[in-house]
């Protein structure tokens, strides 16, 4: 169980964080399958995230935040991934993992400068 210990005034005690965990099944909806572009996409989005990921498609399960553990899944176009995440922050991750199937791996847009010469 994770914790953190507070004390003030004199007064120690353990809070326990909540750890979440959430389990969510995504269609792999690429013509050539997860690749090894989405494959490193998923893994630097997961990356900055502390909740442990594991990943399960074709009968086999590796982490999330392994490149080759996902491409050594298999998942082809109509593959059926099923991510469980546990952690303090799984619900953003997942939300992050979500984005990337809904979005077909494509990367967030970078912002745009509205500096211009004048």
């Amino acid at each position: 169980m994770s914790g953190v210990i507070l004390a003030s005034e004199g007064n120690v005690g353990l809070v326990s964080i909540a750890k979440q965990s959430i389990r969510r099944s995504f269609v792999v909806n690429l013509e050539q399958g997860l690749h090894a572009r989405p494959c490193a996409l998923l893994v630097k989005t997961l990356q900055a995230y502390s909740s442990d990921v594991l990943v399960e498609c074709n009968g086999e399960t590796a982490s999330g935040k392994s490149i080759l553990g996902l491409l050594t899944l298999g998942a082809g176009p109509g593959s059926v991934m099923t991510f469980t995440i546990e952690g303090e922050d799984a619900l953003e991750a997942m939300a992050q993992v979500e984005r990337l199937f809904s979005s077909r791996f494509e990367p967030p847009a970078a912002p745009v400068s509205s500096n211009k010469s004048v």
